[in-house]
């Protein structure tokens, strides 16, 4: 596996993974069923875990959702060396010291496994992502929009956001949008918790596609991205597009709003737009 891979994977459990402290311990990535090929390009890749459905009684109609669960000391050990002074969050941290405080113990009176040892202590420092690491692209598959939208006047609009319920990452949101985005976007403190967002067409969102054509998404998250690039090409020559072509935008960003209504037609969507093969 590649560096670049790892990054990416970093950031997709600091987005949706889980540190699971209780009875048993256990690390754990839920996704719903769209995205189950890329759990199972995880559990593949690292060689651990498995994937499970999480609900048994499914409701008609709804989306199944899906776990990449480890919980065996083995396949956490590995994956509790990949994160140490790899974390960026700091409510991640303090989870994964929590975590490994408490793996350190049951492992120590393991019985079965004492022939495996392990070094982990305290960390105390964050890492911090930057335009040279896929970390961001990772975080984006998991906690990430990208968005595309026609306003009345025909003016096209184009974002990207992202979220985290966490006050205390300002300093992080803010070393993103320097660092990534050459200063680009704004970072905003909500009720809810920070936000950050850039919409530039004429700026920041050709620097948010730099970033995303070196480091690829892999969720459904890169359909919408494709629709951002797609738009940002007509952008480019919006004047010289005649009534015909301009339908054809506006009707393939409505026809994308529809698909997150409609799941099941989620690919139809980009098969038909010639947007992926």
């Amino acid at each position: 596996m590649s560096d670049q891979w790892l990054e990416w994977f970093v950031g997709f459990f600091e987005a949706d993974g889980c540190f699971m402290i209780g009875k048993n311990l256990s690390l754990v990535i839920t996704q719903y069923e769209l995205n189950k090929d890329v759990l199972e390009e995880i559990k593949e890749t690292l060689s651990i875990g498995r994937v499970n459905i999480q609900t048994k009684h499914i409701v008609p109609g709804r989306l199944w959702t899906y776990r990449f669960i480890v919980n065996d000391f083995e396949g956490q050990l590995i994956l509790l060396e990949l994160f140490k002074n790899n974390l960026v969050f700091p409510y991640r941290l303090k989870r994964y010291n929590d975590f490994i405080n408490i793996f350190n113990e049951k492992l120590g009176r393991s019985k079965k496994n004492k022939g495996l040892k392990s070094d982990l202590n305290f960390v105390s420092d964050t890492a911090y992502p930057s335009k040279k690491d896929a970390w961001l692209s990772g975080f984006m598959d998991g906690d990430g929009c990208f968005y595309t939208s026609f306003t009345s006047r025909h003016k096209l609009i184009g974002s990207i956001s992202f979220f985290n319920k966490n006050k205390s990452s300002l300093h992080l949101f803010e070393h993103i949008k320097d660092e990534i985005f050459d200063g680009e976007g704004n970072v905003n403190i909500t009720n809810k918790g920070l936000t950050y967002d850039t919409r530039s067409l004429k700026k920041g969102l050709p620097l948010v596609c730099n970033y995303f054509d070196r480091f690829n998404l892999k969720t459904t998250k890169i359909y919408d991205y494709l629709i951002l690039v797609r738009v940002l090409e007509k952008y480019k020559n919006w004047e010289s597009l005649d009534d015909q072509q301009i339908y054809q935008v506006v009707s393939l960003i409505k026809r994308t709003q529809q698909k997150k209504r409609d799941w099941k037609n989620v690919l139809k969507v980009y098969y038909d737009a010639n947007i992926i093969k």
